[in-house]
């Protein structure tokens, strides 16, 4: 018992500290505490579990974990004879963090492009009221705006599906680094800061 209790305040910390770098990408504070715990627990854990031990609401742990298993970075499960469902954490540290910064540029990108068809819909309402010529410039140069933003989306995606595979030495580097407890990431990082 003293075992657990001992652990219970340094993960506090942790869900906290991690919570705080989700919101500096745009996602919920809440999210990035319950990934956090359910990256640090030893085995999957019911929403009621999370709430109890992170002092939340029901409400507001489904909430953070339906943006979650949106972004793909927990997953759900089911224990035979339960009527509960249990949540793991997403432990490949490259998909997680491309999905983490793919949902914030989309969820960037989603309002000004929006905006932006809308603003389309609006003169293109308004073609019939005034003459045709008179629009035909802005109408096409609007269209271009669009396309462009779409363009933008799919640049995104391309990109980061690009990046995924230009960092495989890294992801590699990662991956034995959490094996090895750190040592090949910090001598990666010395390497890099000694090419600076």
């Amino acid at each position: 018992m003293k075992h657990v209790e001992a652990l219970e305040a340094p993960v506090l910390l942790a869900t906290k500290a991690v919570g705080d770098l989700f919101a500096t990408v745009g996602l919920k504070a809440t999210s990035g505490r319950i990934w956090a715990y359910l990256y640090l627990s030893n085995s999957p854990q019911s929403a009621e579990a999370i709430a109890e031990k992170l002092s939340m609401s029901a409400g507001g742990v489904s909430m953070a974990i339906g943006e979650l298993m949106d972004v793909g970075i927990i997953h759900r499960g089911a224990r035979s004879r339960s009527r509960r469902f249990y949540y793991r954490a997403e432990t490949e540290m490259w998909p997680l963090v491309r999905r983490i910064f793919r949902e914030r540029a989309k969820n960037q990108l989603a309002r000004p492009i929006a905006a932006l068809k809308e603003s389309l819909s609006m003169m293109q309402a308004t073609e019939s009221e005034l003459g045709e010529n008179e629009l035909n410039e802005q109408l096409t140069q609007l269209r271009h705006l669009v396309d462009l933003a779409d363009f933008a989306m799919v640049l995104l995606d391309a990109f980061m599906e690009r990046t995924r595979v230009e960092i495989k030495a890294a992801q590699k580097w990662l991956s034995v680094s959490g094996k090895l407890g750190g040592e090949p990431l910090s001598r990666l990082r010395r390497r890099l800061n000694q090419t600076e």
